[in-house]
């Protein structure tokens, strides 16, 4: 019976401290909105460096998960042991991982040894790439796992000229070191540059080594 006598005073001090903790909670999280808005209001480039940050990675879709890629793509720029070359070509990537990941490409190539000679020729690549710091971007929760990122390759060019009364092969194994972005849903830009060397297995073996510059704009399906 002596219990039940404290069982309304202790039912009204557990609702009191219940009612001072709730006050002091609204009293921190209004606090807080307020410090918000305050930096917001003295920083109003932090909310317009948020929005535009938004607005670059849903056009490079850094955020969005893709472990392969059929691409179509144009050869914007190519400096390397002919004096001009673009092309078009059609090629697969497939991650094997966050980090490497396979290519294969076929193309059709015009290049020029001088100014006023022109060659055409069909060109086969197997590559390799190494997105070297895209597992740490995933960690972070700045990329999700996909092919928008630096990388380092390894590359094998195989070319043969045409046409045929004249057919050469040449072979161009390349390391390089490049940047691949999505630009939109469908599109997508590579660039690339590094070493190479140009192997022509004619009757005595020629080797030659020479500097590499590619650009590509393509689609990515």
């Amino acid at each position: 019976m002596k219990l039940n006598r404290f069982i309304p005073i202790l039912s009204l001090i557990i609702i009191f401290i219940v009612l001072e903790n709730s006050k002091v909670l609204a009293q921190k999280d209004s606090m807080r909105r307020d410090t918000i808005s305050k930096e917001y209001k003295e920083n109003p480039d932090a909310s317009y460096y948020l929005k535009r940050k938004a607005q670059f990675e849903n056009i490079t879709r850094t955020k969005i998960e893709e472990k392969s890629m059929l691409k179509i793509d144009f050869q914007l720029i190519s400096i390397d042991f002919y004096e001009n070359l673009t092309g078009i070509s059609i090629g697969y990537e497939k991650k094997l991982s966050p980090d490497f990941s396979l290519l294969a490409e076929a193309g059709y190539d015009w290049f020029s040894l001088r100014k006023d000679i022109t060659y055409q020729s069909l060109d086969v690549t197997l590559a390799t790439r190494y997105y070297y710091n895209m597992p740490k971007r995933i960690w972070e929760g700045i990329n999700a796992n996909n092919l928008s990122g630096n990388y380092f390759s390894i590359q094998c060019l195989n070319y043969l000229s045409l046409p045929a009364s004249s057919m050469r092969y040449i072979l161009f194994p390349e390391l390089l070191y490049g940047i691949q972005r999505r630009l939109g849903k469908v599109c997508f830009f590579d660039i690339n540059g590094g070493l190479g060397f140009e192997i022509v297995p004619q009757r005595e073996l020629f080797v030659a080594p020479g500097i590499i510059i590619n650009a590509k704009l393509g689609f990515g399906l």
